[in-house]
């Protein structure tokens, strides 16, 4: 090794980081007081300095600032709050002088009040208050009235100039340069006077340190740069280490120049001092980032893997052949078949028959007679008589029969088949044939010859690098993976679809939108042309019949030789109709004649009395009702021959006569009828409860179809409504199979790796700055909305469609037209708050920078760590491609290591002590027993990746490969040293920022890649 050439550094491959924490170590009280400025208590008297015990912060504090601080911190007992901070401020600025702008206000308004040009007020930091100013000395020009701080800045430069430039001893011409900017006296007569510090040395730490103390408490209220006092601070530092014999190379002025100055806690905590302060963790001490690296030193011929043996005059061939198949095939068959079969079968017949007969009969009569009688006179009388009759029946009957056929068979067959086959097949086919023709021909004059294969091992060498210490944080957090866990269970809720169980469908009722009182002619019309009622006809409102004698079939009523009574007769007739049932009767036309007898026609009564008048009387009755009446009584006596009218009569009985039955019974009552031949023509009109059956009939029949309809329609909305279930059913239970460990499960390592870095990185911060806890009452940032929003009118361009522009106004002729509009709409949108924006982005830069979230270390406790009640929960979450992510989501509790930052050692201390990020230079050390030691140690070790102190003796170690070497070759393995060697002599030709490129670090070899 020691032969071989050094490796670059990028050849040195890191394989392993690892932090070693150790506690401090002792640091040597000689150390502490030259890295660190003390404050130290002083009273003076008799213009004198004497030490005495009097603490620093205390009533008799020789600091004006600390018996402030400590009057309005522990002796008023204020609660941390706005008002308490407001009452300090408002003290500390008793201790500023006001100042106004000049040229402003009248120099009456001006007093007390010292006047102040904007010149000033951009070179130093200041407050406003109202229209008051106040100056703040950030610098060592504005400490007035003391002569030493009026001489700092130029021993400052004095003493810088020998820090840069003296690597080793300090040269003679510095003390000469010291002690010119010092006014011609050394250093030792300045800072001593005899064996005590001198009153200027003293007065001139005093006020320093003073005003460092206001401007660290101001600085909550404004930026503030505290580098200049600090500056001023250090140098009396250098000067106190220089009065005496302990500096001499530049090195020990360099330390020197690079101390902090300690405050007191108090000033850091304020009002917390007396309290509990805003965070009490500590660190547990420091760690050392150590990475092995390894890097490739040559290469050599290991164990033999093969030999060929060849004699002589043999040919050897090598066939290979390497064949890799397999084949996946997945299918998967779902097979559904629904039938439904619904058979019907309906006869129905309708036949129409008319039939009409007419008969006519004529009837031709004549007669004549010859009597002769003889009395007993001698007389003779002769009684010639003679006649003609004629007649003419006309008899018409109408006959309907109405018969309907029909047959219908309905057969419906609905039959659903679903089949759903999935078959997903996958060949893979993977072959491999070497036809390496290896002729292995050992020719004559070789012998039998072997050749030796020997694996190709590779040589490394391993060393272990120290990168430099660390202050470490160490946190027990319960339950690392509890946010983790709900967030994934609350984010599965948001994706999953919300499922509405499906309501019962509203079914549908037939209601129609009329009565069967609205059923007239025009009404039925409409809807046997809607409803297909060919079947049915409005019915016929008026009917004429001619009644007819069953009897005789004829159409007359007729009787004679009646015989002479004087009492009434009654002839009863019998008559059959069709089809008028719930007819009534209207009118009647009869026709025919009745022929009464005369008074002397009548015998006598068994009284003799004589006939005084005719009963000429004639009714019809129709089944008890009567039809017809003539009552023809005169009260002469002479003979009557009434002939009816021609006209229509109404019957006389009460209202109309509903027919009811085909049969009808006829009755004639007559009284002095001697002979009568009638015919009954009726006039009927549909009766009312006729009519109505048939419009309840076609009111049934329409509702019944529409209730048809509406059962289909109800059908379909009851086939919807159960699919709906179903899928409901299969969702529901598609959502309740899925277990909750599937759901906790994590992706690749790498993700995983970053997932638990950041539930850490959360609970640490909670613990570091008490935000993101349960307890909100005193959280700073974490309810700080950072986002507001602003509505304004924005431009919006849109599409409009116009669909009534006119192409031609005379033809009124319309075209749609598409073309676009610019209006205004009110448009929101999310903007920062600049306020919270910048006072949250402090706070996260800081605890983003200041510590090393990449580098922290843990280690998880098991389940057991929680209450009992979570056990189970715990132990049965699995992740079986990533232990390590399981053994996260089982832990009940998780070990953190976290470091800090390099260089934000101070100000990690700072930030826990007052909750303020610092980022004003410099950070000074807030004077903690623990911290000093720390700080120290830190501050001598830490560096970065690029200069890093090797620990230990390397090491080598070898790795096999499957590379193959011939013994004997002519090519020998390659030499990794002589190539180093021979880069380096190449390198020293090239441009000096040539090797950094090739290190692919740039020209800055500090830049980490």
């Amino acid at each position: 090794m020691a032969d071989d050439a050094e490796p670059k550094e990028y050849e040195r491959l890191p394989i392993l980081d690892f932090l070693v924490v150790r506690p401090p170590r002792a640091v040597d009280a000689s150390v502490l007081r030259r890295a660190y400025i003390r404050d130290d208590a002083l009273v003076l008297r008799a213009g004198k300095a004497v030490r005495e015990d009097t603490d620093l912060h205390s009533p008799n504090s020789p600091s004006r600032i600390g018996r402030l601080v400590f009057t309005k911190v522990c002796c008023e007992h204020q609660e941390p709050s706005d008002a308490a901070m407001q009452d300090l401020f408002d003290a500390l600025l008793g201790l500023l002088t006001p100042r106004v702008i000049a040229n402003c206000h009248p120099r009456e308004a001006m007093e007390p009040s010292a006047p102040v040009d904007l010149a000033e007020l951009e070179r130093h930091a200041h407050l406003r208050v109202g229209d008051v100013y106040f100056v703040l000395p950030d610098t060592l020009d504005q400490i007035l009235g003391v002569p030493l701080v009026a001489r700092l800045n130029a021993v400052l430069k004095v003493l810088r100039a020998a820090a840069e430039q003296s690597p080793a001893t300090l040269p003679a011409k510095f003390r000469q340069d010291l002690d010119q900017a010092l006014g011609g006296r050394v250093a030792r007569q300045v800072v001593y006077d005899g064996a005590v510090h001198s009153v200027e040395f003293m007065a001139a730490k005093r006020v320093l340190f003073d005003t460092l103390y206001l401007l660290y408490i101001l600085r909550r209220w404004a930026p503030l740069d505290l580098s200049g006092i600090i500056d001023g601070l250090r140098t009396l530092h250098v000067l106190e280490h220089l009065a005496g014999p302990s500096v001499a190379t530049g090195a020990q002025l360099r330390e020197l120049l690079a101390a902090k100055p300690v405050i007191h806690p108090m000033f850091a905590r304020l009002f917390r001092y007396c309290g509990t302060p805003f965070n009490e963790i500590k660190p547990v001490g420091v760690a050392e980032l150590k990475v092995v690296k390894q890097w490739l030193v040559g290469y050599r011929p290991g164990e033999i893997s093969d030999i060929h043996n060849v004699m002589l005059g043999e040919l050897k061939k090598r066939h290979h052949r390497l064949l890799s198949k397999s084949e996946d095939v997945f299918s998967g068959t779902t097979e559904e078949d629904s039938e439904t079969t619904t058979d019907t079968g309906s006869t129905t017949r309708f036949e129409v028959k008319n039939e009409c007969e007419r008969v006519v009969k004529e009837q031709l009569g004549a007669n004549a007679n010859l009597s002769l009688s003889y009395g007993q006179a001698p007389s003779v009388v002769v009684n010639i008589g003679g006649g003609i009759t004629w007649s003419r029946t006309q008899d018409r009957t109408d006959k309907a029969a109405l018969n309907f056929s029909q047959e219908v068979v309905s057969k419906a067959v609905s039959r659903v088949q679903s089949r759903t086959v999935q078959q997903r097949s996958m060949t893979k086919l993977r072959e491999v044939e070497e036809r390496n023709e290896h002729e292995f021909h050992n020719e004559e004059g070789h012998g039998h010859v072997s050749g030796i294969y020997r694996w190709v091992d590779k040589e490394y060498c391993a060393q272990v690098f120290n990168y430099g210490c660390r202050m470490m944080f160490e946190f027990v957090l319960p339950e690392p993976s509890a946010f983790f866990v709900d967030s994934r269970l609350r984010q599965h809720e948001a994706e999953l679809p919300c499922l509405e169980q499906p309501k019962e469908p509203e079914y549908k009722k037939v209601e129609l939108s009329f009565t069967p009182d609205d059923i007239d002619a025009q009404c039925f019309a409409g809807l046997q042309q809607k409803y297909g009622l060919q079947n049915e006809s409005y019915p016929v409102e008026y009917k004429r019949v001619t009644l007819m004698n069953t009897a005789t079939n004829e159409v007359t009523f007729a009787r004679k030789d009646i015989p002479k009574e004087r009492h009434p007769l009654i002839d009863t007739y019998q008559s059959r109709v069709e089809g008028l049932d719930g007819y009534e009767v209207r009118t009647v036309r009869p026709t025919g004649v009745i022929l009464y007898r005369e008074l002397d026609e009548f015998p006598a009564d068994k009284n003799k009395h004589t006939a005084t008048f005719d009963w000429n009387q004639f009714t019809v009755t129709m089944n008890g009702a009567d039809l017809l009446r003539y009552d023809d009584t005169v009260l002469t006596i002479k003979h009557h021959l009434l002939h009816p009218p021609q006209s229509d009569v109404s019957p006389p009985a009460d209202g109309p006569i509903l027919m009811d039955g085909d049969l009808l019974t006829l009755s004639v009552a007559h009284q002095d009828v001697t002979e009568y031949s009638v015919s009954l023509t009726l006039i009927l009109k549909i009766g009312t409860v006729k009519l109505k059956a048939w419009q309840q009939k076609i009111h049934t029949a329409v509702r019944l179809i529409e209730q048809e309809r509406v059962d289909r329609e109800n059908q379909q909305l009851e086939l919807d409504y159960r699919s709906r279930q179903v899928d409901y059913r299969n969702k529901v239970a598609e959502m309740s199979s899925v277990p909750v460990a599937q759901l906790l499960r994590g992706g690749p390592e790498s993700v995983n790796r970053e997932t638990i870095l950041t539930e850490l990185k959360r609970q640490c911060l909670a613990m570091i700055s008490k935000e993101f806890d349960a307890d909100d009452s005193d959280d700073l940032l974490t309810d700080d909305e950072t986002m507001g929003s602003r509505t304004v009118d924005a431009d919006t361009i849109r599409v409009r469609v116009d669909e009534d522009v006119y192409r031609d106004e005379k033809k009124k002729e319309k075209i749609t037209c598409v073309t676009f509009s610019n209006g205004p709409r009110e448009v929101t949108y999310p903007l920062p708050r600049l306020e919270s924006s910048r006072d949250k982005g402090r706070h996260i830069q800081f605890l983003e920078q200041a510590f090393d979230w990449r580098q922290i270390s843990y280690v998880f406790y098991p389940y057991f760590w929680r209450t009992p009640k979570r056990w189970v929960e715990l132990s049965g979450r699995t992740e079986p491609t990533d232990p390590h992510f399981e053994a996260f989501l089982r832990a009940g509790a998780v070990r953190v290591l976290v470091p800090v930052s390099e260089h934000y050692n101070a100000d990690v201390e700072h930030f826990l002590c007052t909750r303020e990020p610092w980022f004003g230079g410099d950070a000074p050390v807030i004077g903690d027993q623990l911290y000093l030691p720390i700080h120290e140690e830190l501050r001598r070790q830490q560096d970065d990746r690029y200069h890093a102190t090797p620990e230990g003796k390397p090491w080598s170690f070898v790795v096999p490969t499957t590379l193959v070497y011939l013994q004997g070759s002519q090519d020998r393995l390659p030499d990794l040293a002589a190539e180093r060697a021979g880069a380096d002599q190449v390198d020293t030709k090239q441009p000096s920022g040539g090797q950094a490129l090739r290190n692919g670090h740039g020209s800055n070899p500090q830049v980490r890649p």
